[in-house]
C-alpha cells in the first residue's frame, strides 16, 4: 500500500498568492531551487524589491478554503508558534540555546532557520495551556533573545529561504495530523473567548503539554480564491 503524502503547510508563490497545501517533499523542492537562492542574495544586497515576490508558506495551517489564506477558511490549523528574532547574526546561538532547552523537555523544537535578512525563525509547538503571548515571553527568556512580539495568527505566512539557511528541522514539522484541529472547533473558542471577527488573532486548540519555561502574530491579508497547481509555484 502506498502511504498517503501529508501536507504540512501550505505554499504560495508570493506574498498574497493562494495557499496550495504542500508536502514535505514540495517543501524541500522549493527550498532547493536555485533562483530562490538567488533571489535571497540579491535581497540581502539590497535588493529590497524583490522581498514581494519570494514564494510563503505557512507554519501554522496546513490547509485553507479554496486556497484562501485567512482565519475562517482554515481547514487544518496547527498548534505551532512561529517566533521571528529580528538581531542579525545570532542563529547559531539561538538554534545551540533552543536545542538544549528541548534536550530539558522545556520545548519542542520544530525548526530553525536563519531569515532573508541574517535574522533567526524558530519553529515552536505551543504548549498545553499557554497563550502565544506567554510562549513569546518564556522562550525568549529561556533563550535569551528576544523574539518579535507581534505574533501573527493561524493564516499567517512566512518567506521562503534557501535549503542552506536551515539550521535544524525536526521530522516532527512533517508531521502534521497529529495536530489538525476543525475550523468548527476555532471558531468556537473564538466564541467563548468573544473574539467573533474574522480577522482577529484565534488560539488553535491545545495539542501538547511542554513544561513552563519562555514572543507575540500579525493578520494575513486576503488572497484571492483562485485554485493553482503547486507544481507551478515560482
Amino acid at each position: 500500500m502506498v502511504k498517503e503524502k501529508t501536507h504540512f503547510t501550505c505554499i504560495g508563490r508570493r506574498h498574497g498568492a493562494p495557499a496550495i497545501p504542500a508536502t514535505k517533499e514540495d517543501w524541500e523542492k522549493m527550498r532547493n531551487e536555485p533562483w530562490l537562492a538567488d533571489m535571497c542574495k540579491r535581497i540581502l544586497a539590497g535588493d529590497e524589491s524583490l522581498k514581494a515576490k519570494l514564494p510563503i508558506w505557512t507554519p501554522s495551517c496546513a490547509e485553507f478554503k479554496n486556497n484562501h489564506r485567512a482565519i475562517a477558511d482554515a481547514l487544518k490549523p496547527l498548534r505551532r508558534l512561529m517566533l521571528d528574532f529580528d538581531e542579525k547574526g545570532h542563529s547559531e546561538e539561538i538554534k545551540k540555546k533552543a536545542l538544549e532547552l528541548q534536550e530539558q523537555g522545556k520545548w519542542e523544537i520544530l525548526l530553525v532557520e536563519e531569515s532573508v535578512r541574517k535574522g533567526t525563525h524558530v519553529l515552536i509547538t505551543l504548549p498545553v495551556g499557554m497563550t502565544p503571548q506567554e510562549a513569546q515571553e518564556r522562550f525568549s527568556k529561556d533563550v535569551g533573545f528576544m523574539a518579535d512580539p507581534a505574533l501573527k495568527d493561524i493564516a499567517r505566512c512566512i518567506y521562503m529561504v534557501p535549503a542552506a539557511n536551515t539550521l535544524y528541522v525536526s521530522e516532527r514539522l512533517f508531521d502534521a495530523p497529529q495536530s489538525f484541529s476543525p475550523l468548527s472547533v476555532i471558531q468556537s473558542e473564538a466564541k467563548n473567548l468573544g473574539n467573533t471577527k474574522e480577522d482577529e488573532h484565534v488560539d488553535a486548540p491545545e495539542i501538547i503539554r511542554a513544561k513552563p519555561s519562555s514572543t507575540r502574530l500579525r493578520h494575513s491579508v486576503p488572497l484571492d480564491d483562485k485554485t493553482e497547481d503547486i507544481n507551478k509555484i515560482k
